[in-house]
């Protein structure tokens, strides 16, 4: 049927090409120098025109082949595999489009066709359960790339997606390599409580801390949230956390609220502080507030418990050095006869009530 395009391969002046009936012969008739010439022409031009026959009469599109298991059969170099033993068997895959092509001679086309069925029917798709948090972090584009590359170092045959209405999905080539993908992905989440004291709850509400979270939060993949209950996690993945752990606990552990003692110079002096100067006092409070800061009188005689954290300590220390510093302080001997049993009766101690009040000393 295409003796006249045949021929038309063998040059502008072809020889004669004839079929002989009945037989799978054909003749060609030419000078004998061209004869080898015209021979290898031909074969090509009818290796050519059998592979276009062959592959017309089987082809097929597959279509609405969900995009996640065609990279999955890209993965596992499904097409490969299947052309590495059929030559002549074409397989186009349109991952956007969501189809499969086959094309082939018919018995490289049954096979590829009956392969890429087994292949579908054993292919297990389930949701996974996940926190809203671990979502956002697995569906960042880093998360995502974290995922394949622990798929692919464990020779872990699946593919992870998430889907903004169905959540995260994983497609595998079987049952058990969706066990192994599913222990892969929960296991690269590490969610650790932030452990801080009572004492240092204020912490947690100071802008230090909301700019160290907020910015962790932006430049890392770790995320810092809190419950209902005001309790703090980080969540992420797992070396990540670790790091971020470290930096929260440092900035806890230099900032968290400490006790010491200061001691004044006497013990008139820590009386005066504490009864006179009682407004000076809580204006200090006050004053570093934020901090958590306390002053209240000691166990002993000449000294006042203070706590705060680390930095407000030594603002305390400063404004209590210069209290004391401002206070004066003079001892004086009183002799005179009958003054003890003046003092023993409760009259003295009312005379000298009225003088601290008076002149606001002690």
């Amino acid at each position: 049927a295409q003796l006249s395009s045949i021929r038309a391969c063998l040059g502008v002046d072809p020889p004669l090409v004839k079929l002989i009936d009945d037989s799978f012969v054909i003749r060609i008739v030419s000078l004998s120098t061209d004869v080898k010439d015209n021979e290898e022409k031909l074969k090509s031009k009818l290796e050519e025109i059998y592979l276009e026959e062959t592959r017309k009469s089987y082809a097929k599109k597959v279509l609405n082949v969900s995009k996640e298991r065609l990279i999955l059969l890209k993965k596992i170099k499904f097409v490969e595999k299947l052309q590495k033993t059929n030559k002549e068997l074409e397989i186009k895959v349109d991952t956007e489009g969501e189809e499969i092509y086959f094309e082939g001679p018919e018995s490289q086309f049954t096979e590829a066709t009956t392969k890429f069925m087994k292949q579908m029917s054993d292919m297990v798709e389930k949701n996974l359960t996940l926190s809203f948090i671990t979502l956002k972090i697995l569906g960042s584009d880093e998360g995502l790339k974290k995922v394949q590359s622990e798929l692919e170092h464990n020779d872990v045959e699946a593919v992870f997606v998430i889907d903004k209405d169905s959540g995260a999905r994983i497609v595998s080539t079987s049952a058990a390599h969706w066990d192994k993908a599913e222990k892969l992905v929960n296991n690269l989440i590490l969610t650790q409580k932030v452990h801080v004291d009572d004492k240092s709850e204020s912490l947690l509400k100071t802008p230090e801390w909301r700019k160290l979270c907020n910015k962790i939060n932006d430049e890392t993949a770790v995320r810092i949230h809190s419950n209902n209950w005001n309790a703090t996690y980080v969540t992420g993945f797992q070396d990540d956390v670790i790091e971020v752990m470290k930096k929260l606990n440092t900035f806890l552990e230099s900032n968290s609220i400490r006790e010491e003692q200061f001691t004044c110079s006497s013990q008139i002096v820590r009386r005066y502080l504490a009864e006179f100067l009682e407004e000076d006092l809580r204006c200090i409070e006050i004053q570093l507030k934020e901090y958590e800061v306390k002053i209240e009188k000691g166990k002993g005689d000449d000294d006042f418990d203070i706590s705060g954290n680390r930095k407000s300590l030594t603002d305390v220390r400063g404004l209590l050095d210069t209290l004391v510093e401002d206070t004066e302080s003079k001892v004086f001997d009183v002799k005179q006869p009958g003054l003890r049993s003046y003092f023993d009766n409760g009259q003295g101690d009312r005379l000298v009530k009225l003088v601290e009040k008076d002149q606001n000393c002690a």
